[in-house]
């Protein structure tokens, strides 16, 4: 089987790891840091005949072709201004990447994405699978504006166009099956080998992490920022580290703390380097993620692969499902005090806090491996796998 998968990925690394030549033209355009969907692509070669990859990127100023043993990969120009993407439903990124289909020809595509990604690969083919990552009107009940709106219509329109459908989660599933005439398929993220791997850090006593990429209501880091003086209280000495975009020293949550007189114990560490977030987590005490909904949650499954005892919000759509058979503390993160408790009783606990990691890393080194994910993606298409 000749497989086509159109996503955002890492072209500087598929290029080196898969030993890709590049043909003329190439820019050497970066793509973006999906690791994640990277790691299922690297995983996914030994699955098929070959492989297909398409991606978009803001610098590639023409098509960019990169050959190798039975993969290619095609860098493909995407407008750079979100509001001129979404003004015409993005006409000009669905027009390049159903002529490069066009051109290649796979026998089955999948986009993992309901926008510019499922829309170009449905106007190929309307038996394209398409898998569901989020869940847009929730994203905008959380954080309302007009590119927002025009992701929920977008979505909208990829599930009235598609035929065939995956989930990443339960909580997604059930949202998309009643536009589907068919099953709906369960393919969710996964991590490479690498996060499985004990670094032997030393865990730092009272430090609680927290990495989120946003600080808006949807996050919902603000509550955790005024639950924090209830932790603070009662064990003086622990530590809130928040890292991620918006999370920087002097940057948007810290104003915000600082206008609310929340720096107490808080550290503002901002973006930490993807080689460096195993360390942050297997050296913390604790993981809080306060997140009010998510489709799936990369974060709470690179804390269950690094051993890490979770709290998080027990109807925080997938997270439940991650975390399900005691594999972390499910509470409400929807009020200050509740959540300030509920990080209270974790680390009041030691010995839940070791149960929690037990049961996380073992369903996550079963089910949420990248190569334990690829292979239900081609399961899901319907291709036998030899072994």
């Amino acid at each position: 089987m000749r497989l086509a998968i159109l996503g955002h990925v890492d072209v500087h690394r598929l290029v080196r790891e898969c030993n890709l030549n590049a043909t003329a033209g190439c820019r050497g355009s970066r793509g973006s840091e999906n690791h994640q969907r990277t790691d299922i692509i690297l995983a996914l070669r030994g699955l098929v005949d070959h492989l297909d990859v398409i991606t978009l990127d803001t610098d590639a100023r023409g098509p960019e072709e990169y050959h190798g043993d039975s993969m290619r990969l095609a860098v493909l120009p995407m407008r750079a201004r979100p509001r001129a993407r979404i003004r015409d439903a993005y006409q000009h990124e669905r027009r390049v990447l159903e002529s490069q289909l066009k051109a290649w020809m796979p026998d089955r595509v999948t986009a993992r994405q309901t926008y510019e990604y499922a829309l170009g690969a449905l106007d190929f083919s309307r038996d394209s699978q398409i898998t569901v990552h989020d869940w847009s009107p929730a994203v905008f009940r959380h954080s309302p504006n007009l590119f927002r709106a025009a992701r929920v219509a977008t979505q909208g329109l990829c599930l009235a166009r598609g035929r065939h459908f995956g989930a990443v989660s339960p909580y997604i599933l059930r949202k998309i099956q009643r536009f589907s005439r068919q099953p709906v398929s369960m393919t969710p993220n996964g991590l490479a080998p690498g996060w499985f791997v004990s670094l032997g850090v030393d865990r730092v006593p009272g430090r609680v992490l927290a990495v989120n990429n946003g600080f808006s209501p949807w996050k919902n880091v603000g509550t955790l920022l005024e639950a924090w003086p209830l932790v603070r209280n009662a064990h003086p000495g622990v530590e809130l580290v928040l890292a991620g975009a918006d999370y920087e020293d002097g940057g948007a949550a810290y104003s915000w703390a600082e206008s609310r007189s929340l720096l107490d114990g808080v550290k503002f560490v901002g973006v930490i380097a993807r080689d460096d977030l195993p360390a942050a987590f297997q050296s913390s005490t604790l993981f809080v993620h306060p997140s009010r909904e998510e489709a799936f949650s990369m974060v709470v499954l690179e804390a269950m692969a690094s051993r890490t005892p979770t709290v998080a919000g027990a109807n925080a759509g997938a997270v439940p499902w991650l975390l399900k058979d005691g594999g972390g503390a499910l509470i409400d993160v929807s009020d200050s005090t509740a959540l300030g408790e509920g990080i209270l009783r974790a680390l009041q606990h030691p010995e839940e806090l070791a149960a929690y990691c037990r049961v996380s890393y073992a369903r996550a080194r079963r089910d949420f491996t990248s190569d334990a994910v690829a292979k239900r993606i081609v399961d899901s298409l319907g291709t036998s796998i030899d072994g």
